[in-house]
């Protein structure tokens, strides 16, 4: 039964669900192209990935994703000339595979590779001491990223884990051996457990035979879920006063004239309707930092608020970086505004304007996909993530409908005003050379020495699992 664009769009169903391996499937009813995607994901255990993984863990991989790109070249190219895609990543929670392209030779060029994927050991040492050069160049470029792009990873790894720096993938990367290397590749696929959505012009057959030959490639040992790789965020104490928690750093390029300041405010609070307030605060104080802090004040041309789902916290985000301002004043100017013209707008705000930020952001949430990526993508973002949520946009809009002004009004002024209740804020700076990172903090501003040694001295946010959905009935 064909669907139109205007019809709600159907879930994804899960066809199999055994101590290795989930797969789901939908076919194209909607689009209408001879086209296909399929998304593997393969959980290894979190002491290879996920929260165990090192910066020793991240040296191996990019080398055995270096070796992999060069074995499969001739593959990868070929397939590219006749409309065909392939990527090779790496997550938090392990590897993952994307293959796209036209339906009819898609199956066949996604079984081959995964298959030389999974029976591949490097093997030419004399590339070794290449791929690490290579590799150490695009690491070494974090050194030239703009100041607000390293705060925003100092700010990293203070809350999430994995977290680690590229510098120090590169110290790592110089110790590899390649019998090391060989030996954690041959290790890599003992243990697993893998997740798959096979979406478009194909039949269930199809896509169950496609998945029988990946996974008789694979054959590894099931990974049971409380040991599967994940990610997690730590939850910011609460810090009334101040600027919170802050980590101040020196930019590592001297010849850099910016200075950046990132100020996080997050809400561990996974109550549904505490998470659209936050968004519903990033859409209102957005344009009003820009136009004070960009515009009116003229600091520089990175200015901008954002809003982040990560791990069960939402956060709101300030961030500026400037070469007419040193990082104190960039700090004192964001929670100027915080806790001055912000909070004036939000706490003046009328229920038509209010109206007004809601409405904005249900038309948004309520946009129908356009392509086949674009919904296969959303799903396989609910698959990755172990959530399931497929009415995700409908459940946020019924959140978003039922919020009051009263109540947005109630959270600024606990999670982000200073004085709030629950206010847990992280302030991360990235200072040029030869100025100051900060003069008198004010007080309750707490200094973070060592970021790591903070994060595990902290409590992980807990995320309940979702279960997944029922085993669908075979056509």
């Amino acid at each position: 039964v064909a669907e139109q664009i205007s019809d709600p769009i159907a879930p994804p169903k899960m066809l199999v669900d055994s101590p290795t391996w989930r797969v789901h499937f939908k076919p194209d009813r909607r689009y209408g192209q001879p086209k296909g995607i399929i998304f593997i994901q393969i959980a290894q255990p979190d002491t290879v990935f996920g929260t165990g993984t090192t910066p020793r863990t991240s040296a191996l991989a990019r080398l055995l994703k270096t070796y992999l790109t060069d074995f499969l070249r001739e593959d990868t190219y070929a397939a590219s000339t006749a409309g065909l895609g392939y990527a090779y990543e790496l997550t938090s929670k392990g590897i993952r595979l994307t293959f796209s392209g036209f339906s009819d030779k898609l199956p066949a060029f996604a079984t081959t590779v995964a298959a030389k994927i999974a029976a591949f050991v490097p093997q030419d040492e004399a590339k070794l001491e290449r791929y690490k050069d290579q590799i150490s160049r695009d690491l070494a470029e974090f050194v030239n990223q703009q100041p607000y792009q390293k705060a925003g990873l100092f700010a990293r790894l203070c809350t999430d884990a994995p977290s680690y720096l590229p510098p120090d993938v590169m110290e790592e990367l110089k110790g590899v051996t390649f019998k090391e290397l060989q030996e954690w590749t041959r290790k890599l696929w003992t243990e697993g457990f893998g997740e798959a959505l096979v979406q478009g012009n194909f039949e269930e057959r199809e896509a169950l035979e496609l998945m029988r030959k990946v996974e008789d490639s694979f054959q590894f040992k099931a990974v049971p879920p409380e040991k599967r790789a994940t990610s997690t965020v730590v939850e910011l104490p609460i810090e009334k006063d101040g600027y919170g928690l802050a980590l101040i750093r020196e930019e590592l390029n001297p010849s850099e004239v910016n200075s950046a300041v990132m100020v996080q405010f997050q809400n561990p609070n996974q109550d549904l309707k505490n998470q659209m307030a936050m968004l519903v605060i990033a859409a209102i104080i957005e344009q009003p930092f820009y136009q004070d802090l960009r515009t009116k004040q003229q600091l520089g041309y990175i200015v901008f608020a954002s809003y982040k789902a990560d791990e069960g916290a939402r956060s709101v985000f300030f961030t500026v970086q400037s070469a007419v301002a040193d990082a104190a004043a960039l700090t004192d100017k964001v929670f100027s505004f915080v806790d001055g013209a912000a909070a004036k707008l939000v706490s003046e705000m009328t229920q038509e304007a209010f109206s007004a930020f809601v409405e904005g952001l249900v038309t948004s949430k309520l946009q129908k996909d356009k392509t086949l990526g674009a919904e296969a993508g959303r799903h396989w973002d609910e698959i990755a993530e172990g959530e399931y949520k497929y009415d995700r946009e409908e459940l946020d809009v019924a959140a978003l409908r039922g919020l009051t002004l009263d109540f947005v009004k109630d959270l600024y002024a606990r999670v982000i005003k200073v004085g709030g209740a629950a206010r847990r804020p992280l302030t991360a700076v990235v200072y040029a050379t030869g100025q100051q990172g900060a003069k008198t903090l004010p007080e309750g501003t707490e200094l973070i020495a060592d970021a790591r040694t903070f994060r595990k001295s902290r409590p992980v946010i807990i995320v309940p699992k979702a279960a997944p959905p029922p085993l669908a009935k075979r056509a």
